[in-house]
């Protein structure tokens, strides 16, 4: 399967909340769960809407959780997933967990803001490195090696605790996996030999 081809082109959305709104806002990436739940978006607009954004999902705002996110002029799909399973998101919801809110000025009035949910376990980017990386964050106590990543992603791939995001211009994915579960998958993959301790790394640890 081709991987996900970027487009110059930009979606547009309109977040609104009770009776206040963004109103249309242009975007250039984009990305959601498979139950519509917004991860990430990347949007140039007027620095007024920013900070109506910024304010919105503050977490004492108090209005997050009523906020609805229409989207519309694109279509998403998963990373290397066929063009024919791309489809126009429509609406969407805010995440439970909140955004980080990375904005920057660009002059005229504009601004480039960037939306991240801080989701435990998402990521930007879906590779080893970045599983690596995730992997070995504070969430987990499992003891791991580099050379098991392969392993570990196809395993948790399989359980649906690895999975892409539906993104547009970017590949975006979740880790959604517990230290017990994690491992499991570890002693399982010792047990039937699919993965080992080398001598290099028995030795590293001594």
């Amino acid at each position: 399967m081709a991987r996900q081809q970027f487009s110059e082109n930009w979606g547009e959305l309109e977040a609104t909340w009770g009776e206040n709104s963004t109103g249309p806002v242009k975007f250039n990436r984009l990305a959601h769960t498979n139950v519509g739940e917004l991860l990430a978006v990347s949007l140039i607009t007027e620095q007024i809407r920013v900070k109506q954004l910024r304010a919105a999902l503050s977490p004492n705002a108090g209005v997050s959780s009523k906020m609805n996110v229409f989207v519309s002029d694109c279509k998403t799909r998963e990373d290397g997933a066929d063009e024919w399973t791309a489809r126009t998101p429509g609406k969407l919801h805010v995440s439970s967990e909140g955004y980080f809110v990375h904005n920057h000025k660009l002059g005229h009035g504009l601004a480039h803001c960037v939306l991240v949910t801080r989701t435990p376990g998402f990521m930007m980017i879906v590779n080893e490195e970045t599983l690596w990386q995730e992997l070995n964050t504070s969430r987990f106590t499992t003891p791991l090696l580099r050379e098991w990543v392969p392993y570990l992603a196809n395993q948790l791939r399989q359980i649906g605790r690895l999975r892409n995001a539906l993104t547009y211009n970017c590949q975006c994915g979740v880790l959604s996996v517990s230290t017990r579960k994690l491992d499991e998958i570890v002693v399982q993959g010792l047990v039937s030999g699919e993965i080992t301790i080398s001598s290099t790394a028995a030795a590293s640890a001594a």
